[in-house]
């Protein structure tokens, strides 16, 4: 039996394992690393742990292994390895999707029957007009 201690780190700290534990092999000791790293993500936290990793160490403080935490967890929205031609029937699609959106937010506009300039008077009307002549004209 060894005594394993595992610390946690990212850019912006370190979370030092002070009790450790005692396992038989490095297989236990990644096993009991990767049971720790899925408890602090279900902890109630609002930190990422994506960025985080693991660094289990023996009694003289020598690094056995380190796990990241993305190894357990996965990347998020992480897709597999497209090829070229999938990539680029990719941006195709993409294109050709915001060519059609812009076609029918254009013809919705073009067949939609409410024109607000028809409604409303941009300026004086005639009778507007005609009453301001009067008035001119009998002041002058």
């Amino acid at each position: 039996m060894a005594q394993v201690y595992f610390h946690c780190s990212n850019t912006r700290g370190v979370l030092i394992d002070r009790r450790g534990s005692s396992v038989t092999g490095l297989s236990e000791a990644c096993e009991a690393a990767t049971c720790m790293m899925r408890a602090l993500v279900a902890s109630a936290s609002l930190e990422d742990w994506r960025d985080w990793a693991v660094h289990v160490s023996d009694e003289a403080g020598e690094e056995i292994v380190i796990l990241s935490f993305a190894s357990v967890l996965g990347k998020p929205h992480r897709r597999r390895a497209m090829s070229s031609s999938q990539s680029s029937l990719l941006l195709l699609g993409r294109g050709l999707h915001a060519i059609t959106a812009g076609w029918q937010k254009l013809i919705a506009r073009m067949c939609d029957p409410y024109r607000p300039e028809q409604h409303y008077m941009r300026g004086p009307g005639p009778k507007s007009r005609a009453k301001h002549t009067l008035h001119g004209a009998s002041a002058g």
